[in-house]
C-alpha cells in the first residue's frame, strides 16, 4: 500500500496495513534536532513525512503586502496585520484589525478571488506528483471563527457574536462566499482533501458559547464542507483544546477527521470509544506533557498506548498533539521517530 493510499484509507474508514505518519516541527526545534544528531534535512523532513506523501498547498497571493508600519511587520490580503516574534519559537501573531468599528462591517468588501490568487502552482504540482502525493487544500489558519476574530480583534469579535448577531451574521456570509470561491478554485486544482478549521476551544472547554457556534457558524461550515463533499474530497477540520462539546456536531456536517487531538485537554480513551468509529483522529501524542516532560522510555510507552487507543477502529493518522518545538528535549524527539518506526506495524 502506497502512502497516499493510506491516508485516502484512514480516512474514508477503510483498511490500511499501518497507520499514516505526519509530524510538524518548527523551524527551531528541527535546526535542534539536526545539530544534536548529525542528520541532514531531507533525512528530517522523511521522519516528519514519510515519502513526502502529506502536503498542504496554498495559491499563491497576487495582492501586494500594504507596507509594515509599527504595530505590523506586514498585512495580508484581507488587511490584517501580524507580527513575527524571531526569537522565540512561536508563530505569527494577528496584532491589528481592519474593522476597527462594528459600523464598518457593512462597508468591508472581501478581495476577489480571481484577482487576488494564482492556482497555477496548484494545479501544476498536482499534476506532476498527484500519484504520490496526497495535496491537501489549506483553509485551516482560520475559516470562519478564526477569521471574523482577525478582521474584528478577538474581543470584538465574541461581542459582536453574543450581542451584535445581525451584523455577525452579515460579515460570515460574506466570508462564506469568499470561502465558497476559495474551494471551487482548490477543487478545480485537482487536491485530494481540504484542511479546514477555527480555534473555538480552549483546553477546558470551547471559547464560545456552544448553542451561539451552533447557529452562527455551523451551517456555514457545513455549506462549505457539503462543496468538499459533493466533490468527493474528505475534509480534515482544525481545532485545539477539548471541542468534545461539538464533536458530534462536526461528524453531522461531514468532517471526515479531527486535527489534533490533545490528550492534555481531551482523554483519548473517551474520544476513541465515543467517536472513534465515525471519524478520524490526527495526533495524540503529548507534546506538552510526555514529550515535553517525560523520559524517553515514557515517550516510546506513549506512542504504542496512543496508537492502540486511537487507532483500534482503523482511523488513525500518526502524530504528535501539536507541532514540536524547541522546549522538547531532542531525545524525545528521537524515541517518538523510533516508537512511530517500532510500532506501528
Amino acid at each position: 500500500m502506497t502512502p497516499k493510499e493510506r491516508l485516502t484509507n484512514v480516512l474514508a474508514g477503510e483498511p490500511v496495513d499501518r497507520f499514516p505518519v505526519h509530524t510538524s516541527m518548527s523551524g527551531f526545534a528541527g535546526r535542534k534536532y539536526m545539530a544534536r544528531y548529525g542528520v541532514s534535512d531531507r533525512d528530517l523532513q522523511q521522519l516528519l513525512n514519510p515519502n513526502g506523501a502529506y502536503r498542504t498547498v496554498l495559491p499563491d497571493c497576487r495582492v501586494a503586502k500594504k507596507p509594515a508600519d509599527q504595530h505590523a511587520d506586514w498585512y495580508d490580503e484581507l488587511g490584517v496585520g501580524w507580527k513575527q516574534d524571531r526569537d522565540q519559537d512561536i508563530g505569527p501573531m494577528n496584532v491589528t484589525a481592519p474593522i476597527a468599528d462594528l459600523n464598518e462591517i457593512r462597508a468591508y468588501r472581501f478581495p476577489e478571488v480571481a484577482a487576488s490568487y494564482s492556482f497555477a502552482g496548484v494545479r501544476d504540482a498536482v499534476a506532476k506528483e498527484g500519484d504520490a502525493v496526497f495535496f491537501v487544500a489549506n483553509q485551516a489558519t482560520g475559516t470562519f471563527f478564526n477569521k471574523y476574530r482577525f478582521l474584528r480583534g478577538f474581543e470584538e469579535g465574541l461581542i459582536d457574536m453574543m450581542i451584535h448577531q445581525d451584523e455577525a451574521a452579515y460579515l460570515l456570509d460574506q466570508l462564506l462566499e469568499y470561502q465558497l470561491e476559495l474551494a471551487r478554485n482548490f477543487i478545480q486544482a485537482g487536491v485530494h482533501a481540504v484542511t479546514t478549521g477555527d480555534d473555538v476551544a480552549m483546553q477546558k472547554g470551547l471559547v464560545i458559547n456552544p448553542e451561539v457556534w451552533r447557529q452562527l457558524i455551523k451551517p456555514r461550515q457545513k455549506k462549505l464542507n457539503r462543496l468538499y463533499k459533493d466533490a468527493g474530497l474528505p475534509v480534515i477540520h482544525h481545532c485545539c483544546g477539548d471541542c468534545r462539546d461539538i464533536i458530534k456536531d462536526y461528524i453531522e456536517i461531514g468532517v471526515d477527521c479531527l486535527n489534533p487531538v490533545q490528550p492534555e485537554a481531551m482523554p483519548i480513551e473517551t474520544l476513541s470509544e465515543k467517536y472513534g468509529k465515525d471519524i478520524c483522529f490526527y495526533g495524540g501524542v503529548g507534546v506538552q506533557s510526555v514529550m515535553q516532560h517525560g523520559t524517553p522510555k515514557d515517550v516510546e510507552k506513549a506512542v504504542d498506548e496512543t496508537l492502540r487507543i486511537l487507532g483500534q477502529h482503523g482511523r488513525y493518522i500518526i502524530g504528535p498533539s501539536h507541532t514540536i518545538q524547541d522546549c522538547i528535549p531532542s531525545e524525545n524527539v528521537r524515541a517518538y521517530f523510533g516508537a512511530v518506526e517500532k510500532y506501528n506495524r
